[in-house]
């Protein structure tokens, strides 16, 4: 990887001659199920449906664009039983968006198709698009339950909405066709992230042919970016493609993923700390408590406190965990049985904080 993105430093590092972004795109479409994809910087609101830019977004925490960084007001409504939910106003989610933009958005919380099906009832002909985390990663990792997925593409089929999924976090890391590859759901669009530039700073999106030639040059919607597309990024991203190509490297991953996952349970178990854990390929989630966690609220049986002695502890035995209860983690195929072990040996202290 080094010595392919040395080679396109020496040619220039601003603006990409389109065969760096042709081919790292044609890699990305041969690993997802993307008809085309569209590299960029920094990310861009597109407009395909001819409905307002109404949309729906499946999970209580969403750090992406300002256009959906919104949550619903809901002071005081228990919202895993009070459908009044779809009827509260929307708020912004944080300071500096308008509340116009904030209206144009709903939040439903992961993995409850119901609610979602009841707001589709009501406003489905409304909605331009459904926008998930197929497996959220901004509320620790949670997965999502059977027929989840597969829910929100027949519930976007029935009402001609578009089906988003953001791969930023799940993208080449849980499989090399990401998530959609995983659960064989199929959405219209997919976001990814700097995964695609081995880690340095670009995007791409991608989906059906027939939204993404709305984008120009062929289509009215102007999207385009100084960095976009750039050569250092596009190498980068090209070498990296090769290197989780090679055969059995998800194999590899997901077993050194669930070695450290097990052993942490393994370890909380025999301490008898409330603890469970999931993983797939290289994601993991971590969570202080014994109860399911399937959606933000649940979230709120977990003991915050002991996982914040818990990273303290690790990181003061060397150990770098994400810093939050609600981060997701990642392993690398640089994590050898050894850093494994080294991390497993920390947490049997650690645990006990």
């Amino acid at each position: 990887m080094r010595h392919r993105s040395s080679g396109s430093r020496a040619r220039g590092t601003r603006l990409s001659p389109p065969a760096d972004g042709a081919h790292s795109a044609q890699q990305l479409w041969r690993a997802s199920v993307s008809a085309r994809v569209t590299a960029f910087s920094s990310p861009h609101d597109t407009a395909w449906t001819d409905r307002p830019p109404q949309s729906s977004t499946c999970g209580d925490v969403y750090s992406r664009p300002e256009s959906v960084f919104s949550r619903q007001a809901r002071a005081g409504i228990d919202t895993e039983q009070d459908s009044t939910l779809l009827r509260l106003p929307r708020v912004p989610g944080a300071p500096g968006v308008p509340d116009a933009v904030a209206d144009l958005t709903l939040t439903v919380p992961f993995n409850d198709l119901e609610q979602l099906s009841q707001l589709m009832d009501e406003v489905g002909d409304d909605v331009a698009a459904i926008i998930i985390e197929p497996i959220a990663g901004n509320m620790n990792m949670i997965e999502p339950l059977p027929g989840y997925l597969e829910g929100l593409r027949k519930l976007c089929d029935q009402h001609g909405s578009v089906l988003i999924f953001d791969e930023v976090m799940t993208g080449f890391r849980v499989a090399r066709g990401g998530a959609q590859e995983l659960y064989g759901v199929k959405p219209d669009l997919t976001t990814f992230g700097k995964v695609i530039g081995g880690g340095l700073p670009v995007g791409a999106f991608g989906g059906r042919r027939d939204i993404m030639e709305y984008i120009a040059p062929t289509g009215p919607v102007y999207q385009a970016g100084t960095l976009s597309g750039n050569p250092l990024a596009m190498a980068a991203g090209s070498a990296m493609m090769k290197l989780i190509s090679a055969e059995g490297f998800y194999d590899h991953l997901s077993t050194q993923t669930k070695r450290l996952t097990t052993g942490l349970q393994d370890i909380a178990d025999e301490a008898g700390v409330p603890f469970n854990t999931c993983c797939q390929g290289g994601m993991f989630g971590l969570f202080f408590t014994d109860q399911p966690v399937h959606r933000f609220a649940d979230l709120s049986h977990c003991d915050e406190a002991h996982f914040k002695r818990f990273f303290h502890a690790m990181l003061k035995a060397g150990v770098y965990l994400a810093p939050s209860a609600y981060e997701a983690g990642f392993v690398s195929a640089k994590h050898s049985d050894e850093i494994i072990d080294q991390t497993l040996t920390a947490a049997q202290e650690a645990i006990k904080a």
